[in-house]
C-alpha cells in the first residue's frame, strides 16, 4: 500500500528526493490522515490557524496564529514564513450543523462559515501564489473541499461552501 507521501508525490509530480529545503503551508487544523502529510519529506512545516494546537508544540511543525478570514491578518501572518513555500495545503474548514431549511439559516451562520470556507481559502491561495511566483519557480497549491461538494447532504451553508472551494 503507499504512503500518502507517495500518493502526494505521484498526484503533485514533485521528486522529493531531490528536495532540500522543502516547505509547506497548512491552513486549518492537524488531526488524523494529516499527520501523515506532514510528516517527512517536508523540512519545514507551517500551519497557519485560529487557535493553537497544543500537539504541535512537541513536533517540528511551527504554528502562526492568524484569522483566514481577515486579508490583513492573514497577510501579516505570511510575513513569519520563509521566503519559499513549495505547497499550500488549503484545509480550512468549519462546519456548524444542518442549520435547518434555507429559510431558517440566519444571516451570521452563513457569512461565518462561507468566511472561513470560502473567503479564507481564495485568500491563503492569493497569499501563497505572491510567494510562489515571485520565487521564480512556483509552487503547488492544494485546496481540500468535501464529498459533500458534490453529495450535498449536511446542509446548504457547509456543502455550498466546500462546491465553491472544489472550484477554486
Amino acid at each position: 500500500m503507499p504512503t500518502v507521501s507517495k500518493i502526494f508525490q505521484q498526484i503533485l509530480k514533485i521528486d522529493f528526493d531531490k528536495l532540500k529545503n522543502f516547505c509547506t503551508l497548512k491552513i486549518g487544523q492537524i488531526r488524523g490522515m494529516d499527520k501523515n502529510i506532514h510528516s517527512r519529506p517536508f523540512s519545514s512545516v507551517f500551519v497557519i490557524d485560529l487557535n493553537e494546537n497544543p500537539a504541535l508544540k512537541q513536533s517540528e511543525i511551527q504554528t502562526i496564529k492568524a484569522d483566514l478570514t481577515q486579508w490583513d491578518e492573514l497577510n501579516n501572518g505570511f510575513a513569519y514564513l520563509p521566503e519559499q513555500i513549495d505547497i499550500l495545503v488549503n484545509n480550512a474548514g468549519l462546519y456548524r450543523g444542518f442549520g435547518g431549511p434555507v429559510r431558517d439559516i440566519d444571516d451570521d451562520m452563513w457569512r461565518t462559515i462561507w468566511s472561513v470556507n470560502v473567503d479564507g481559502v481564495f485568500y491563503c491561495c492569493r497569499a501563497a501564489a505572491d510567494v510562489m511566483i515571485e520565487q521564480g519557480d512556483g509552487g503547488r497549491i492544494i485546496n481540500i473541499s468535501s464529498t459533500q461538494a458534490v453529495t450535498p447532504g449536511v446542509g446548504v451553508t457547509y456543502d455550498g461552501s466546500k462546491a465553491a472551494v472544489a472550484q477554486i
